[in-house]
């Protein structure tokens, strides 16, 4: 009896860990169930989780104001994903009022922690005007930081803005370069702004350009494709 004694009170209990489970099991009423006392506690993992699951309708019925409410409550501590989460309700209207300026406030406090989507969001903000001023030097700066860490539209963007000088120095090499990677992600409006670039280009140009292309392919893609499993 000592012994089991002992069991039972080395045993870990980890709500959070067990609403996991849950979760990926496809329980998301016992999920649900588990996380909202620890939301309630100030918990900021379970809160978006909760903003996660009050916007997918998951375990509880789809309420984007709930889910916003949620999204605030983690964004506050600084959890990143809900910062950019909100943002994102924020500019497209869903559960709060839509607000521009409130989208690039969360947008950029995401953003400076090193989220893509939020540096990416933060280049359209200023490309578009929406919630700040008009700045192709801001944008530049924001698509540069996505571009980085491998964002296909971000690299596409940034070539965009070498290609007519926006925010950065004119200069058709680094414009085909940007674009022709994210050409190679998958981005089907850059190969033909890539072939249009070559085709004015000379064989000495298009050959530097290739090899640049192929420098950005190195250090701002391949680290961040996934690794092959065997």
């Amino acid at each position: 009896m000592m012994m089991l004694g002992v069991v039972v009170a080395s045993a870990q209990i980890d709500p959070f860990e067990d609403g996991i489970a849950a979760y990926d099991a496809g329980d998301f009423e016992t999920a649900h169930a588990l996380w909202r006392p620890l939301a309630d506690q100030g918990d900021f993992r379970a809160q978006y989780n909760l903003g996660v699951m009050n916007q997918g309708g998951q375990g509880v019925a789809q309420n984007d104001a709930q889910a916003a409410r949620w999204f605030r409550m983690a964004a506050d501590q600084g959890a990143v994903r809900a910062q950019f989460s909100l943002a994102e309700m924020y500019k497209n209207g869903e559960g709060v009022a839509q607000d521009h300026a409130q989208a690039v406030h969360w947008y950029k406090l995401a953003a400076e922690q090193g989220h893509v989507q939020a540096q990416y969001g933060m280049g359209l903000a200023f490309t578009f005007g929406e919630g700040v001023a008009v700045d192709d030097f801001q944008a530049a700066y924001w698509y540069r930081r996505a571009a980085e860490q491998g964002h296909a539209y971000a690299q596409y963007n940034l070539g965009a803005s070498y290609n007519i000088g926006a925010g950065v120095p004119l200069d058709k090499l680094l414009a085909y370069a940007w674009i022709s990677i994210a050409a190679a992600q998958g981005d089907t409006e850059a190969n033909p702004f890539r072939d249009a670039l070559a085709a004015a280009m000379t064989p000495d140009q298009l050959a530097e350009a290739q090899r640049l292309s192929g420098e950005l392919w190195n250090n701002y893609v391949q680290p961040f494709l996934p690794v092959p499993e065997f």
